[in-house]
């Protein structure tokens, strides 16, 4: 696939993760007088940051035990429609408190999103090796 400056190729939904991240690093790398730092990691959930969200907060969702969870076109709608105490997300908009009431649940259910998400797995195992 030849990318043109300025434009990211279109992602079907249903595109396995690691080939978008592919796609995305040549579109890093292809920019005109650019190139890609050879310390760089990039932290890019397959299709949204609300996938990890969404496997963090609710392990037991239908999309994170079919193991879908990264194929999910809008995992925010998903998020939307949990209870309304916890909801992170409302009227299609983030509940900026709520995320921040629920980081600390986030960080520590961060290996069971890296055990559901190739890309979580890809990108700390990339972090990790820089630091």
């Amino acid at each position: 696939m030849i990318l043109a400056a300025g434009k990211i190729p279109e992602i079907q939904q249903f595109t396995p993760p690691h080939f978008i991240i592919q796609h995305r690093k040549l579109y890093v790398v292809r920019q005109p007088d650019t190139t890609e730092p050879p310390k760089t990691v990039l932290c890019t959930p397959s299709k949204s940051t609300e996938t990890w969200v969404l496997c963090a907060l609710y392990p037991m969702d239908g999309a994170v035990i079919s193991g879908r969870a990264e194929c999910e076109s809008s995992p925010g709608t998903r998020l939307q429609a949990k209870p309304a105490k916890n909801r992170v997300i409302t009227g299609g908009k983030k509940i900026v408190v709520k995320y921040r009431d629920r980081a600390g649940e986030m960080a520590i259910a961060w290996p069971q999103v890296r055990n559901r998400c190739t890309e979580a797995e890809r990108f700390s195992s990339e972090l990790l090796a820089l630091v």
